[in-house]
């Protein structure tokens, strides 16, 4: 995919009026983006167009690119600058993001920026899908790569930061447990690099719309690992909680858990898990790398899963609903995919999941297990006499790469499953 004439355009974010570009007689075909130009809107532009609702999101830059004819449409805003892109080999696109006022980006700035991409700038933004990286802060710059579709429609990117973060730097187990205690929708709790022994458990933990609670490392290039413990982490009835950047291993239960404390009538919601790395738990049994039970509305993206129990899965999601499993890694030993184990299962009353553009290698007997054999009291929403009964109902699997094990999809108990482009 090559540049094929472009324009860079600015506007003042939250007002929306395309300036038409004309390239002078001196810009040819194929010279790739023109140096930026700022255009600013007249006094008059109306803002009533297009209006990201992310509320204390402030700062944002947007940029759009149309296959095989590149235009810029950027959102100037103070502070923050999307660079235009660079293609690089294999399909990805690199994105930029430096300060307006060419200062260096620090690690802890650069921990409050999120990049997403839409191909419909109209469309709600919650619905947005984030770019799990790869990420990198070189020299004060940061760049997020992004895969591109040769046959896509023109894509928008957003840089997102938030004016209202309230972080707080955690070194220990004590300082993390106390930072959560008091956590309050926005806050931003960054780990220190260094190894903390795993077993936390957080009840209640409970963001807002637009104001999760983050807990992220604090240099991502240099991120804190949760060694052992029953789980490396368990969240009990979170809501818009996300977990960015933390490494976890040696947990002898679950890497991670998550679940709704054992009632479907207040279930975990909004929760976000990107850049993860969860090895070696288990090593034996049905111990998964990250357990989901009865969560609403979930992420989980750019992760990396490897070895998890034997008899469990990468990603076990029980009576989870409306949920996306994006561009993840999962990896286990040959034994394991001749034999036992699954890489992802979703089972016990789960709809509506994606399971898009992942890549499993031996992960498991079964690499997507759709359905199961839950125990009755397990399902979530609990199974009614009367109702419809499925283990898993609506689930897609689309555009995800198998190597190895016994059968890429198992569809076992499921109403409605899309299966294509794998």
């Amino acid at each position: 995919m090559k540049g094929k004439g472009a324009g860079y355009l600015a506007t003042q974010f939250n007002e929306w009026r395309p300036t038409p570009y004309a390239p002078d007689s001196t810009h040819q075909p194929g010279h790739g983006f023109l140096p930026p130009m700022e255009i600013r809107p007249p006094a008059d532009a109306p803002r009533s167009g297009i209006r990201p609702s992310w509320g204390p999101f402030v700062r944002a830059a947007l940029l759009s690119v149309l296959c095989g004819f590149l235009v810029l449409d950027t959102y100037s805003a103070p502070r923050l600058r999307l660079q235009p892109p660079e293609f690089e080999v294999g399909g990805v696109l690199g994105l930029i993001i430096s300060s307006e006022d060419a200062s260096a980006l620090t690690s802890d700035r650069v921990s409050g920026i999120e990049v997403f991409a839409t191909q419909d700038v109209a469309s709600d933004p919650g619905g947005w899908q984030a770019l799990p990286g790869p990420r990198a802060l070189t020299n004060g710059v940061l760049r997020v790569n992004a895969p591109v579709e040769g046959a896509a429609p023109r894509v928008f990117f957003v840089a997102r930061e938030s004016s209202t973060i309230q972080a707080v730097t955690v070194r220990d187990a004590p300082g993390l447990r106390a930072a959560v205690n008091v956590a309050k929708p926005g806050t931003r709790i960054l780990m220190a690099p260094g190894t903390y022994p795993g077993g936390f458990n957080f009840a209640n933990l409970r963001g807002e719309t637009n104001l999760p609670i983050v807990i992220a490392a604090a240099d991502p290039a240099d991120p804190p690992r949760i060694q052992g413990g029953a789980n490396g982490m368990q969240f009990s009835d979170p809501a818009f909680v996300e977990l960015h950047d933390l490494v976890f291993t040696g947990a002898t239960g679950n890497g991670l858990n998550i679940d709704d404390g054992g009632s479907f009538n207040t279930p975990a919601r909004q929760v976000v898990l990107r850049r993860l790395r969860i090895v070696d738990v288990g090593p034996d049994g049905n111990r998964d790398g990250i357990k989901l039970s009865g969560v609403v509305g979930f992420r989980v993206e750019g992760c990396t899963v490897e070895r998890w129990g034997t008899g469990g899965s990468a990603v076990d999601m029980v009576g989870c609903h409306d949920g996306l499993i994006l561009s993840n890694q999962f990896r286990h030993t040959l034994a394991t995919a001749a034999s036992t184990g699954n890489g992802v299962q979703a089972k016990g009353g789960s709809r509506n999941v994606i399971v898009r553009r992942n890549r499993f290698e031996h992960a498991g007997a079964r690499a997507v297990n759709i359905g199961g054999s839950t125990g009755l009291q397990f399902f979530r929403p609990p199974l009614e006499a009367a109702g419809e009964h499925w283990e898993a109902k609506d689930i897609r699997v689309e555009g995800n790469t198998f190597i190895g094990s016994a059968a890429s999809v198992a569809f076992v108990g499921v109403d409605g499953a899309d299966v294509r482009f794998n």
